[in-house]
């Protein structure tokens, strides 16, 4: 981002972010394409703020969970205060912060900060900038999504030597604020009170203010210490070209190796061949009906028993009679002197037949014609890899040089690392030994407050605890006065009569014999009504067997005419479709393209088994440098563990402490990012 903004390409360059952030949607469109789409007819191509734009856009979406993670955070907490359509302004500069601030830039942020309203960004870079936040909580999230070690040192490590500008960025914003809001109290002119006329005291002396030590500043760390060195940059561009010339010269080998060394191949690989190719053209049948295959048939299916309700029943059964009707009208027709439509079926499937054979050798021609194509594409791909491989054999050994000349300025800077490391180490033993002074007197202080804060929890105990007797005596004569009053009772004869003066008036009793007497007379209605639906439904269910009985041998019926059909229609087809060779028979130009597959496709079964003949012993020296390698890594885990094992010991022998974390005052600790250095 080389980009210097001014506070109209800054206040653009913002309402473009978050216009292009709001309107993007995953599922329907790629970065690229929403990109391309937002800005046409807005800003041309090669426009800097455009390209600005892009890159933050595509950002956003690359660390989408962890800005996400940020974001979420923060209206947790500011949620109420903070609008919910600007997330996504939030999340831009949450992006440019993070992992684009070296790039950024101090003036630039200060300009974009500018275009915004004062309150709203001091509230959100005071959360995000927030130090406690940042290696707490923020830490632990990101190190879910990526590597702990990577976000260490690729994102915290570089936020960290731009915190102290933020920083004064954040207080001069509140100071801002604050004089905002001083100016508007200003404007209500306060009441102005009139002084008493008293005696004046007299000055007092005012103590002089002793000066206060000045701290000399602090040098910062210099920035080559959180970035990686480019010598292993380099030594894996080193690895890789070494290990693509190996594979080149693998290959060299394989295909220059004398015939003697080529065996035969078996019977079962012979067969697996014959079956790859016969797949291969299969997959040549492009215009090919596919069609679903058709369902195993269960065992017992045919005699398995169909339950239908009445009305299912009785629809079949009218549809049957309407049948037998119409049947009955064409045969009444025939008797009459009609005429049958056999002639007209039969001249049209000779019609049909024709136009089937024209479009078999249609498709016979364009099979052939695909399977040509696919044929010389492959041969082409072939010979466009032979030419790459030489380019790529003289960019190798340009690059081998360019190795030499790395290795020697290396060395150079592996001396200067090394006395820079002797520095540190010494600064380091000298802070050790000031923390420790200091957890000496904060342990004498913490005594002391221990013993005050026990008086007071024993003097606290005291009081509650006299507090609880007399609450418990006091309980005690609620109860007893409770206890002396006179129980009330009330007894009830049902027999009774209430006495309301109702004319229907009754005693519970006789309520009670007429409820009885209505429970019978209602059951008795129940078991008549239930007799008369029984004889109801045993009529119409004698109705229904009859007439299942008719559709079954309707259905009969109708099987074996679709059945004598089907085996018609059967024999038929196989009498009039000719197979491929006679197709080619009758046409020459699918003769001439049947000849060229066949030649194009002996070619680059030649050139198949040329590759063939190569890889069988690079295949050989993968698998014995697969076997090297998990014998080295199983004499690493070896050795790992035999180490643990040595350090258990250890800490069991009471010499080394059983704290992992705790320092050893025999071993000074070293610094993790030194020792990365």
């Amino acid at each position: 981002m080389g980009l210097t903004l001014t506070k109209e390409t800054a206040q653009q360059l913002l309402q473009h972010s978050q216009e292009i952030l709001d309107s993007f949607r995953s599922a329907d469109m790629a970065v690229d394409a929403h990109a391309n789409q937002y800005f046409d007819g807005v800003l041309p191509r090669d426009d800097p703020v455009r390209v600005t734009i892009v890159e933050i856009f595509a950002g956003c979406i690359r660390y989408e969970k962890a800005l996400d993670t940020v974001i979420t955070a923060f209206y947790n907490v500011e949620g109420r205060v903070v609008k919910r359509s600007e997330q996504n302004l939030y999340r831009v500069f949450a992006y440019l912060i993070v992992f684009r601030m070296e790039e950024l830039g101090i003036p630039n942020l200060k300009k974009l900060i500018a275009t915004l309203e004062r309150k709203r960004i001091y509230r959100f870079l005071s959360f995000l900038l927030n130090r406690k936040h940042l290696y707490t909580w923020m830490l632990d999230e990101w190190a879910k999504l990526y590597d702990r070690v990577y976000v260490e040192n690729e994102i915290i490590s570089p936020l960290e030597e731009f915190l102290p500008q933020l920083e004064e960025i954040l207080e001069r914003l509140r100071v801002q604020i604050e004089e905002g809001l001083k100016s508007k109290k200003e404007l209500i002119k306060p009441t102005e009170p009139q002084p008493f006329t008293l005696t004046e005291p007299k000055p007092r002396s005012v103590p002089m203010p002793e000066e206060l030590p000045t701290l000399a500043p602090s040098r910062p760390v210099p920035s080559s210490t959180y970035e990686r060195p480019q010598e292993s940059a380099d030594l894996a561009e080193r690895r890789r070209k070494n290990r693509e010339v190996a594979e080149q010269r693998l290959a060299e080998a394989t295909r220059q190796r004398p015939r003697c060394a080529d065996p035969g191949k078996s019977e079962k690989c012979e067969r697996k061949i014959r079956e790859i190719r016969a797949e291969q053209e299969r997959a040549l049948a492009f215009d090919a009906p596919k069609s679903n295959p058709m369902p195993k048939e269960r065992q017992g299916a045919g005699q398995a028993a169909v339950k239908l309700n009445a009305a299912a029943i009785m629809r079949e059964w009218a549809r049957y009679r309407e049948a037998e009707k119409r049947e009955a009208e064409r045969l009444g027709a025939l008797e009459a002197g009609a005429f049958d439509k056999s002639a007209f079926e039969a001249w049209q499937q000779a019609q049909k037949e024709a136009d089937l054979q024209s479009q078999l050798a249609e498709l016979e021609r364009r099979r052939l014609e695909g399977q040509l194509s696919y044929e010389e594409a492959v041969i082409a791909r072939r010979r466009l890899a032979e030419s790459n491989r030489a380019v790529v054999e003289k960019e190798r050994e340009a690059a081998a040089e360019r190795q030499e000349e790395l290795a020697a300025m290396r060395a150079a800077e592996e001396e200067q690392l090394k006395q820079r490391m002797a520095e540190i180490m010494a600064g380091h033993a000298k802070a050790r030994q000031a923390v420790r002074d200091a957890q000496k007197a904060k342990a004498l202080s913490r005594a002391e407050q221990q013993q005050e804060t026990e008086e007071l929890l024993k003097q606290a105990y005291e009081e509650a605890a006299a507090e609880l007797r007399r609450k418990m005596e006091l309980i005690a004569e609620i109860r007893a006065i409770e206890a002396t009053q006179a129980p009330r009772e009330k007894r009830l004869d049902l027999t009774e009569i209430a006495g309301f003066g109702f004319l229907s008036e009754m005693s519970i009793a006789e309520l009670r014999e007429r409820l009885s007497l209505a429970k019978q007379r209602q059951t008795q209605e129940v078991e008549e009504k239930r007799d008369q639906i029984l004889e109801e439904k045993q009529a119409k269910d004698e109705k229904l067997l009859h007439t299942m009985e008719l559709i079954g041998r309707h259905r009969a019926e109708r099987s074996r005419a679709a059945a004598a059909r089907q085996e018609e229609k059967k024999k038929r087809a196989e009498n009039s479709r000719p197979g491929q060779p006679e197709i080619r028979a009758r046409d020459p130009r699918l003769s001439d393209l049947a000849q060229q597959v066949q030649a194009r496709k002996q070619e680059r079964q030649e050139m198949q088994q040329q590759e063939r003949q190569g890889s069988n012993l690079a295949l050989k020296t993968t698998k014995a440098m697969s076997r090297e390698k998990k014998a080295r890594e199983a004499a690493r885990w070896a050795q790992l563990e035999s180490a643990q094992e040595r350090v258990a010991r250890l800490r069991t022998s009471g010499i080394v402490s059983a704290d992992p974390t705790a320092p050893d005052e025999r071993f000074p600790r070293q610094s993790s990012r030194m020792t990365c250095t």
